[in-house]
C-alpha cells in the first residue's frame, strides 16, 4: 500500500473582503513498497493551507483540540482527469476533503494556517491529475488584480511501477508561506526542494494558466499566474543540482503571489515529469528606506533547545511523550538596542502550541519562542517538519530554520517489583520399623516428618525429621496418592490385625486334638507370640522334663510305652519355631510345647545324654558333663519333697 503526501503552503495576505486564500502546497508519497501483483496502492496525501484569520478563525484551543478549518465544510480535492480515468482509479468513491487541522496562528499578521495528512487507495498503474480549486478571491495585490479568479493547485500522481525503484515519491519543499522582501533591492530566494528518490532530478517552473500535465491541459494557477501577478523583474532560475532560485526586485510595498510547479525527472535530460506538485506563496515587499532603526541586516535563528539543534536536524519524539522546546533568534545588529525580534512565522506539526509573541533573553539581542507538543497515536511513524522564520521590527526576515520530528512508539518505563509468595505444604510420612527380639516380632507405624516450602524470589526447602524416617517433599499429585494410600491402607491393616487376633482366639480356646494327649499346634507366629507372653512363667517350669528329649538315649527296659504316648514334631527348615513332645509317664510327666528363637534349634548338643530307667532312682547316675542332663537333674531335684 502507498500513501500520497500532499502539502499545501499558505502565505499571508491582506484581506479586503470575501474569503482570502493565502497559498498552499500539495505533495504525496507511497506508504509502503508494492509489486506488480498489488491491485491497489495506498498513498498519503498531505495538504497545507493558509487563510485570513478574520474569515477562518483559529485559537490555541483549536490547535490543541485539532479542529479542522477550511473554505467550506466540505470542499473536496477534485479529479481533473477524464471521468473514465477517475472512476477506474476508484477516486470518485473516496474523494478527500481540503479541510485541514489548524496548526498555527499569527496574531500580528492575522493568519490561520493548518495541515493534514489523509490516506488514499488507488488502482495500480493509475495516472491522475487532482487539484484543490476555489472560486473565492486571493488578497488584494499590489501588482495585478486576480481577486475574482480564485485559485487552482494541481497535483499529478503516477503510480506506474519504476524498475528497480518501485512506486515514485513526489518532490517536496519546506518553503515558508510568507517571505518578506525589501523593495527596490535585488533579493535572491532559494526554494528548498527534496525527493525521497535521491537519484531523481528536481526542477521548478512557473505555473501556467494553460499548462500541460501528462498530456492533459490544466489551469495550474487560476488568479495567481505570474504573467499578471509579478513584475518582469522577478526571475526564476533552475539548476541541475536540484536548486531553484527566485531572483526578486519588487517595485512597490505590498503583496505579490508566486505560483510554481515542482517536478521530478528520472534524469537531467528527460522531459517527461514523473510527478508534479504545486507550491504557491506570498511575497511581502516592505520599504527598507523607511525603517524604525538603522539596522538593515536580517536576523537569524541560532538554535533550538533543549538540545543543540541546527537547521535540518532530526529530532526523535515518542507518542504521548511531551516535547518542550525553545527557538532562539538574534537580531542582525547585536549592539543596536532599538532593534528586536518582533514576530515568528511558524509551520508546525498538528497540536503543537507556540507562544504568541517573542520574549527577550537576559537583556541581550536574543529572543525566544516556546514550543510544547505531545505527539498522538495517528502521528506514529511520521516525519513531521517544523519551520520558523524570525522577523525583526524593521520587517527583515531570517532564513527558514527547519527541523524534522521523527515520531516513534511510546516508551514504557518498567519498575522492578518484588512480590513474595509463601507456600507451606505439610507432608505426613509413614515410616515402617521392624523391631526383632528373641521372643517377639513387632510392627510399629509412626508419623514423624513435616516439610515446609517457602518461596520468595528463590525457593528454600527446609526438612525436619523425628526418630527415623524417610521424608520427601511431595508434589500435589504425590500428596493425593499418599492420602489415598493411607485412607485405604490403614483400615486394611486394622482389618487384618482383627482377623489375626480372632484366629488366635479360636486357636487358643477351640483347639482340636488329633490324638489323645497331643494338641494341634499349627498356629501363626502372632498367636505363638501371644501364648508365649501369657504363659511364659508356666512354660519354663513345664519345659525342662521334655527339653530336647530327642537327644536323650532311651533304655529298653525303662517302661512300657503306653499306646497313647506319642511324639509329634512340627518343624520347618526355614522357621524359628520348633515344637516337640517327649515320651512321658502319665504318673510323673506333663506334655509341654516350647517355642523359642535360638540358633541351637538346628545344632544338637555335642554331649551324649542317656536315659536310665526310673528317673527318681537314677538321677545321680546321669552323666554330669551333659548340659541337658544337668538341667534335667536340677529340675527333678526341685520337685522332690
Amino acid at each position: 500500500m502507498f500513501v500520497i503526501f500532499i502539502s499545501f503552503t499558505l502565505s499571508s495576505i491582506t484581506i479586503i473582503n470575501g474569503v482570502h486564500f493565502r497559498g498552499g502546497m500539495i505533495t504525496w508519497e507511497p506508504v509502503s513498497s508494492v509489486t506488480n501483483a498489488s491491485p491497489n496502492i495506498t498513498l498519503l496525501i498531505h495538504q497545507r493551507y493558509a487563510w485570513s484569520r478574520s474569515h477562518i478563525p483559529c485559537t490555541q484551543t483549536n490547535i490543541f483540540n485539532r479542529d479542522l478549518i477550511g473554505d467550506y465544510s466540505f470542499n473536496p480535492i477534485v479529479c481533473l482527469s477524464s471521468s473514465t480515468q477517475c472512476n477506474s482509479a476508484d477516486y470518485n468513491s473516496q474523494r478527500i476533503s481540503s479541510d485541514v487541522y489548524c496548526t498555527d496562528i499569527n496574531l500580528i499578521l492575522g493568519i490561520s494556517s493548518g495541515s493534514r495528512s489523509q490516506s488514499l487507495s488507488l488502482r495500480n498503474n493509475t495516472k491522475l491529475v487532482l487539484a484543490f480549486k476555489g472560486n473565492d478571491s486571493w488578497l488584494s495585490l499590489t501588482y495585478g488584480s486576480p481577486a475574482g479568479e480564485g485559485w487552482s493547485l494541481p497535483v499529478f500522481i503516477d503510480l506506474t511501477l519504476r524498475p528497480g525503484i518501485g512506486i515514485n515519491h513526489s518532490p517536496t519543499s519546506t518553503m515558508p508561506l510568507r517571505i518578506n522582501v525589501p523593495i527596490r533591492i535585488l533579493t535572491s530566494i532559494e526554494i528548498p526542494m527534496s525527493d525521497n528518490n535521491v537519484n531523481d532530478v528536481i526542477k521548478c517552473r512557473w505555473a501556467k494558466s494553460a499548462g500541460t500535465i501528462n498530456g492533459l491541459s490544466v489551469d495550474e494557477c487560476a488568479g495567481a499566474c505570474h504573467s499578471y501577478t509579478l513584475p518582469s523583474t522577478v526571475q526564476l532560475r533552475t539548476f541541475t543540482k536540484n536548486r531553484c532560485q527566485l531572483n526578486v526586485t519588487l517595485p512597490y510595498v505590498g503583496y505579490y503571489i508566486v505560483a510554481l510547479q515542482i517536478e521530478d525527472f528520472s534524469s537531467n535530460s528527460s522531459t517527461i515529469a514523473l510527478s508534479s506538485v504545486p507550491l504557491q506563496f506570498v511575497l511581502y515587499g516592505f520599504d527598507s528606506y523607511n525603517t524604525r532603526t538603522t539596522c538593515m541586516t536580517p536576523p537569524r535563528i541560532t538554535n533550538m533547545s533543549p538540545f543543540p539543534t541546527s537547521n535540518g536536524d532530526n529530532i526523535s519524539v515518542t507518542i504521548n511523550g511531551q516535547y518542550s522546546g525553545v527557538i532562539v533568534a538574534e537580531t542582525g545588529c547585536v549592539n543596536d538596542t532599538e532593534t528586536y525580534i518582533a514576530n515568528f512565522i511558524t509551520e508546525s506539526p498538528s497540536a503543537m502550541k507556540t507562544s504568541s509573541f517573542p520574549y527577550a533573553q537576559n537583556n541581550t539581542s536574543q529572543y525566544s519562542m516556546e514550543l510544547q507538543w505531545t505527539p498522538t497515536i495517528d502521528q506514529l511513524g511520521s516525519t513531521l517538519t517544523f519551520c520558523a522564520i524570525a522577523i525583526d521590527v524593521n520587517d527583515y526576515s531570517s532564513d527558514p530554520f527547519c527541523v524534522n520530528f521523527i515520531v516513534g512508539p511510546e516508551i514504557t518505563t518498567t519498575t522492578d517489583t518484588t512480590s513474595t509468595v509463601t507456600v507451606t505444604t505439610t507432608v505426613t510420612t509413614s515410616t515402617l520399623m521392624i523391631m526383632t527380639t528373641s521372643t517377639t516380632s513387632t510392627v510399629v507405624a509412626t508419623t514423624t516428618a513435616t516439610t515446609s516450602i517457602s518461596t520468595t524470589e528463590t525457593t528454600t526447602i527446609t526438612t525436619s525429621q523425628v526418630v527415623t524416617a524417610i521424608t520427601s517433599a511431595l508434589s500435589s499429585d504425590d500428596g493425593r496418592i499418599l492420602a489415598l494410600g493411607l485412607g485405604l491402607g490403614l483400615p486394611l491393616i486394622l482389618l487384618i490385625s482383627l482377623l489375626a487376633l480372632y484366629a488366635c482366639y479360636r486357636s487358643r480356646f477351640y483347639q482340636t486334638r488329633s490324638t489323645i494327649g497331643a494338641v494341634n499346634t499349627t498356629k501363626s507366629i502372632a498367636c505363638q507370640t501371644i501364648e508365649s507372653n501369657n504363659d511364659k512363667n508356666q512354660a519354663f517350669d513345664r519345659s525342662i522334663p521334655d527339653y530336647r528329649t530327642q537327644y536323650v538315649k532311651k533304655v529298653k527296659n525303662f517302661r512300657n510305652e503306653s499306646s497313647f504316648n506319642e511324639q509329634r514334631r512340627s518343624s520347618r527348615d526355614d522357621s524359628f519355631i520348633f515344637e516337640s513332645f517327649s515320651t512321658f509317664d502319665p504318673n510323673g510327666f506333663n506334655a509341654t510345647t516350647t517355642s523359642f528363637l535360638s540358633f541351637s534349634a538346628k545344632n544338637p548338643p555335642t554331649n551324649h545324654v542317656e536315659y536310665f530307667g526310673n528317673l527318681e532312682t537314677n538321677t545321680n547316675s546321669l552323666p554330669t558333663d551333659s548340659i541337658l542332663s544337668q538341667a534335667y537333674s536340677k529340675q527333678q531335684a526341685q520337685k522332690l519333697p
